[in-house]
């Protein structure tokens, strides 16, 4: 999950509990509105390649 670790090493934080894998590979989780200025922003990932 290579964006998951961008962000948290800008200091952004994500909902934890937010972060499972969905049916087509994706990790779909959320940015902490308090880190995004009160809004909710989700965001998909998709697993790197094997």
């Amino acid at each position: 999950m290579q964006k998951h670790k961008m962000f948290k090493e800008q200091g952004i934080r994500t909902l934890e509990h937010t972060l499972p894998i969905n049916k087509h590979d994706r990790s779909l989780f959320y940015l902490n509105p308090a880190d995004t200025k009160g809004m909710s922003i989700d965001y998909g990932d998709y697993l790197e390649e094997k």
